[in-house]
């Protein structure tokens, strides 16, 4: 089972599902979505939860001190993040983001997104998340 966990906006974080469950990549995988809006909830999951991949859609420093806590607690689980705005693009890079981009989302940015994976040595993360 591949776990997947959302931070940000329900509305979005739905869509981000839709998006990421049409990915050819993963598509013959067995997927568990978790949603969270709430910051401290959210580091909780990243702890107990465990994701296999961290999807970061909270808008502004919400969204930074995700990525930043996501990576601090696990940095091993490829991140995500969209933001509302670009100039968070530094930081990303910083903070050894997977993929950066603004909004709005696409599933180009997704496939975009798991093809930064790929080039990054992900082949063997995807491998390793087929069964389990």
């Amino acid at each position: 089972m591949m776990r997947i966990l959302l931070f940000g906006n329900y509305i979005e974080c739905q869509k981000a599902i839709e998006y990421i469950d049409e990915l050819p990549e993963l598509s013959h995988r067995k997927k568990e979505h978790r949603v969270i809006d709430d910051y401290d909830e959210f580091y909780k999951e990243v702890v107990d939860y465990a994701p296999h991949l961290t999807v970061v859609l909270a808008d502004g420093a919400d969204g930074m001190e995700g990525v930043y806590r996501s990576r601090q607690a696990r940095p091993e689980v490829p991140v995500f993040w969209f933001s509302d705005d670009w100039n968070f693009g530094n930081q990303s890079h910083r903070l050894q983001c997977t993929y950066f981009s603004g909004k709005p989302m696409s599933a180009d940015k997704f496939q975009r997104a798991i093809g930064c994976l790929q080039a990054a040595g992900g082949a063997s993360w995807l491998e390793s998340n087929k069964k389990g």
